[in-house]
């Protein structure tokens, strides 16, 4: 219960790290950072062949911070498909956590991503919404979500959240996990899905 109402209370008020510090809602060392990280260059949108189904968004010239539509109940039959667009996305997350390591660039990952989203016959969600130029995200460090896939290049300590989501036969399938790059190996540090 007392943490029900700690968070009704953090609701409730303008909340930033400053005031969770200062009124003692965080304890605990949070580290210190050598470097803050810089964003790389972003490449231009990956291609999606005509016969992949595209979400609605992707025909709207929507700049970034825009979305659509509202939420609606889901019949059996949703629920399935949906299931089956978050196992393909929870696939291609596995494989792209395996490409987290030291010297690969989130460009990589993104590329990689893209194309085993489109062998699968569906689509890479986060391409065009809200204007997003990539086809999954990646945070590194202090980027806190996200993250445009660029070229630089992942170092050793770094920590890495990959998001996929895929639109498969009229469903989206949303899952994230965080990993932390080390020489030589790449460990899960969280999952999730959202």
């Amino acid at each position: 219960m007392r943490r029900i109402g700690l968070l009704n209370s953090l609701m409730r008020q303008k909340t930033t790290a400053r005031n969770l510090f200062q009124f003692g809602k965080v304890k605990g060392d949070t580290g210190k950072y050598e470097q803050i990280v810089s964003t790389g260059q972003v490449s231009p949108e990956r291609f999606v062949p005509e016969e992949i189904k595209k979400p609605a968004y992707y025909f709207k010239n929507m700049p970034p911070g825009n979305t659509l539509g509202s939420p609606e109940i889901k019949s059996q039959v949703q629920i399935d498909a949906m299931r089956l667009s978050g196992r393909l996305a929870a696939r291609i997350l596995r494989e792209c956590g395996k490409l987290a390591t030291v010297g690969t660039t989130t460009d990589q990952i993104d590329a990689f991503a893209h194309e085993r989203i489109l062998e699968s016959k569906a689509y890479p969600s986060p391409l065009r919404y809200a204007g997003f130029p990539k086809s999954i995200c990646t945070s590194i460090n202090n980027i806190a979500c996200h993250g445009i896939p660029d070229d630089r290049q992942l170092a050793d300590g770094d920590i890495i959240n990959i998001d996929v989501t895929v639109f498969l036969n009229g469903y989206h399938g949303d899952c994230s996990e965080t990993f932390r790059v080390e020489r030589g190996r790449t460990g899960w540090l969280s999952r999730g899905g959202h």
